[in-house]
């Protein structure tokens, strides 16, 4: 459930845009609001469909084969909701159509909420490296195979998940950038009660704004997975399904937004983003910054994620302080 994730920074830009207009304000600049369509990755496995489109990294031919849990293409979904799939491309922006970009977004995560800062100030986004392991036992009636004559998958490749959790936590003793691990699918075949397991399939999420750091994680974890199968007698495969460096945050903008905080008397903190963004995007075009308003618990994708107004209303003042600076407005 999306209630603030994404909306809050389209309503924030707009009330941004009101009280320049409110303060007669006439900026010197051109000032876009953009709405991009599609930036969850949740229905068809690829995010940030708009910008990428923006900023011309589009896969035509590879996106028309996509489809969702429905077997619909990603073509169809564009199709249905109006969209030309043969001149969407269009939307591409040259260079010199903008100067920089900015996105605001509640913070999707606890720091803010829990240190009690009124702004986070991204230094960098933390893309995944994601890892498909498979485990190939053999599948055999659970009555009738004797304990020690088993080659059962899910037995043997399990540890994983605990060894990902404790090398992660290992790495976050001594790194100077934190990094995250997951092991967030599962799936097991023939998935019958009275079948051993004979396949099984681990997804790992590892993020990092530290693109070595996850690398060398994620070699680590090839190595735990190559021990593993040694040890129970089973076959291991380990596919790289992701694997981008990480976006770092224009750092003129990051000081720009760090001075204007001091100057409100704002409380802030420099900190990553482990979440995407279609910043990631822009960011590879333009200069590019990203700030985080506080959002309950850091809460999101859940019924109740909830941004309280004040919050909203800060981040309107931030963002028209900003965008006053940097258009050279004057009151008329």
């Amino acid at each position: 459930m999306v209630i603030y994730d994404g909306v809050a920074g389209i309503v924030i830009a707009l009330g941004a845009i009101r009280e320049l207009k409110r303060k007669n304000i006439n900026p010197q600049k051109n000032i876009a609001v953009i709405c991009f369509i599609c930036e969850e990755s949740a229905r068809f496995g690829i995010s940030t469909i708009g910008s990428k489109t923006i900023a011309g990294t589009i896969n035509k031919s590879m996106w028309e084969k996509v489809t969702d849990k429905d077997n619909i293409t990603i073509r169809q979904a564009m199709e249905e909701y109006g969209i030309n799939w043969d001149h969407f491309q269009n939307a591409y922006c040259e260079e010199n159509r903008f100067e920089s970009f900015i996105e605001l977004h509640i913070k999707q995560g606890n720091q803010l909420h829990k240190n009690k800062k009124d702004i986070g100030i991204v230094y960098g986004i933390s893309t995944p490296i994601r890892l498909k392991v498979t485990a190939y036992g053999i599948a055999n009636h659970t009555g009738t195979s004797l304990m020690d004559e088993r080659n059962d998958a899910l037995v043997a490749i399990s540890p994983l998940i605990s060894i990902v959790q404790e090398e992660a936590l290992k790495i976050n003793e001594k790194s100077k950038h934190p990094l995250v691990a997951t092991v967030s699918t599962v799936n097991v075949q023939p998935n019958v009660m009275n079948v051993i397991p004979g396949t099984v399939e681990l997804g790992i999420d590892i993020r990092s704004v530290d693109d070595k750091l996850k690398r060398d994680f994620a070699k680590n974890i090839s190595s735990h997975c190559k021990r593993l199968a040694e040890k129970h007698q089973i076959k291991v495969k380990i596919e790289v399904l992701a694997d981008e460096d990480s976006v770092i945050m224009d750092k003129n903008i990051q000081e720009k937004f760090s001075e204007l905080c001091e100057h409100m008397g704002l409380s802030y903190c420099i900190m990553n983003s482990g979440a995407g963004h279609d910043v990631m995007n822009m960011a590879k075009r333009w200069p590019s910054g990203l700030i985080f308003i506080p959002s309950i618990n850091g809460i999101s994708h859940h019924p109740d994620e909830y941004t309280p107004l004040r919050n909203l209303e800060l981040g309107v003042s931030v963002l028209t302080t900003y965008l006053t600076n940097e258009v050279g407005g004057y009151h008329k």
